[in-house]
């Protein structure tokens, strides 16, 4: 009889390695402690030079005017005061934000807030951190030694206040740092790109457009 010769077995093609999920939050991740990493390098050059804190006696519950900023008031969830929102505007809608105590011990604000904004790009985000108790002219020192040269100089009005801002892309992130003129009230925006992509006027117009009071 004749014998069948047993089949053999073709082999499997090799099987792709799966890609990994945790790259995009690795980048993501490390634009965050980037962001971190000049926030604290900001607060730690300005530390010799800060203003005095506003008076921190408590809540007055007058309407949001430069009185009314001169005490830190009643905080809400999101850890704002009513000073601080009045600056922050729509902001606190589009950002996840919380209070941000330590930054605000680190210069003698009397209240900080930071906000996160979601990001469709890998390895760019941005954050703003909101200051009371303390002027953008005290921050400026260290914002000014991150961005070296020729940094942006302009003047901003909205929602009831007006002031100054000093914007610029330095070698590790963009910072926008604006003040209000008659307080002491400011916010810094740290924005981070790993693509390296990022563009002064692009920054100054995110800054006009979605963190200006209106």
């Amino acid at each position: 009889p004749q014998q069948h010769q047993p089949q053999q077995q073709r082999p499997q093609p090799p099987v792709p390695p799966a890609k990994s999920k945790r790259k995009p939050l690795l980048i993501g991740a490390g634009a965050l402690v980037l962001v971190a990493v000049v926030v604290a390098a900001v607060l730690f050059a300005t530390n010799g030079s800060k203003s005095p804190p506003a008076n921190a006696a408590g809540a007055n519950g007058a309407a949001v005017d430069k009185a009314s900023c001169e005490q830190v008031g009643k905080k809400d969830e999101q850890g704002f005061t009513d000073c601080l929102r009045q600056l922050a505007g729509p902001v606190a809608q589009k950002a996840t934000c919380q209070g941000a105590a330590i930054s605000a011990q680190t210069i003698g604000a009397v209240v900080a807030v930071s906000c996160q904004f979601k990001s469709e790009a890998r390895g760019a985000t941005r954050a703003v951190t909101y200051y009371q108790g303390i002027s953008s002219d005290s921050l400026a020192v260290g914002v000014k030694l991150q961005l070296g040269d020729n940094p942006e100089e302009g003047t901003w009005a909205g929602g009831g206040l007006t002031g100054k801002y000093l914007a610029g892309v330095g070698s590790a992130a963009g910072i926008v740092l604006f003040g209000v003129d008659d307080r002491q009230l400011c916010g810094m925006l740290v924005s981070v790109d790993l693509g390296g992509k990022q563009q002064l006027p692009e920054l100054v117009k995110f800054f006009t457009e979605q963190l200006k009071p209106a």
